[in-house]
């Protein structure tokens, strides 16, 4: 079933059928979670299928986007679950421990590439230190307010990537 998974099935449709069959189940009454949880939990296995398909394969692009659907999913699920004071303090550094760990998967999957292990080093410590420095500059605070806005709106980027992929296979 696993090499199956990892030859012929394409994590996007697998992640697609399982959104689509969730948000079935939630439009007949069977699932009671909330939206957000719903596409959260998507993103999550999402991330998980990609990770393991490209995980070892020669495309990092894959792997480096299942890696941050998966935490970008992790995100929603903390900010959806638990009781944050100020999810505005928290978004700036989560950006960048986010893309952080998608490229220290690029270089656990490729040793030899150690550019994005300095990389992930390079943005963990900017995102340790926007979470320290938060109230001490103001570019810090002014970029947490526009990752809340973004954050706020992450719906439509769904949409807008949907239809780049759409125009990107017919071209």
């Amino acid at each position: 079933m696993l090499l199956l998974l990892k030859n012929k099935v394409s994590p996007l449709a697998l992640s697609l059928i399982v959104l689509g069959l969730l948000l079935l189940l939630k439009l007949i009454g069977e699932v009671k979670a909330p939206y957000a949880d719903i596409y959260g939990n998507s993103l999550l296995f999402y991330g998980v299928v990609s990770v393991f398909v490209n995980m070892g394969g020669r495309n990092k692009g894959g792997l480096f986007v299942g890696v941050l659907s998966f935490m970008v999913g992790v995100v929603l699920y903390v900010v959806n679950h638990f009781d944050i004071m100020s999810t505005n303090r928290m978004i700036l550094p989560a950006l960048f421990f986010v893309l952080a760990a998608g490229f220290l998967f690029l270089f656990l999957d490729d040793f030899s590439e150690r550019t994005f292990l300095f990389i992930s080093l390079f943005l963990i410590l900017i995102g340790y230190l926007s979470s320290v420095l938060y109230d001490s500059l103001e570019w810090i605070r002014f970029s947490a307010e526009s990752s809340k806005i973004i954050l706020n709106q992450w719906e439509y980027l769904f949409i807008i990537i949907g239809l780049g992929v759409i125009t990107d296979r017919r071209g």
